[in-house]
């Protein structure tokens, strides 16, 4: 069977374990069988791990990091994938971005982390 991508797109680890989740679904309502689903498992094993916040509110995060913030899609997946705590966390993942914005833009970044992603970061 070949295989083909049709598609890339950035998206932070919660919103990859939804789709794994429903893809598992989807192969179990199938009948495929548990053995024939190893890699599928382990990579829904690694983003429950990784998982910092749950996929709606990774969701949202991920709408105002992009279109109110206006960060681009890889760097607002890496804010959500690793919740930074400081300001000096959170610009280390700028580096995809043409500037780095003000201070208090930041500080809105790490507040709506801290309120939408703190209860789970220990996960």
């Amino acid at each position: 069977m070949s295989l083909e991508i049709r598609s890339y797109e950035d998206i932070p680890i919660p919103l990859a374990k939804e789709y794994i989740e429903k893809y598992l679904e989807r192969l179990r309502e199938l009948g495929v069988p548990d053995s024939e689903l190893s890699t599928v498992a382990s990579i829904h094993e690694y983003t429950s791990k990784f998982s910092k916040c749950s996929p709606n509110d990774a969701k949202e995060i991920f709408e105002v990091l992009t279109k109110e913030i206006g960060f681009k899609h890889v760097t607002a997946a890496m804010i959500i994938n690793i919740v930074p705590t400081t300001l000096d966390e959170l610009r280390m993942l700028l580096q995809f971005e043409p500037q780095v914005p003000e201070e208090e833009v930041l500080e809105k970044v790490l507040e709506l982390l801290r309120e939408r992603c703190a209860s789970e970061s220990s996960r």
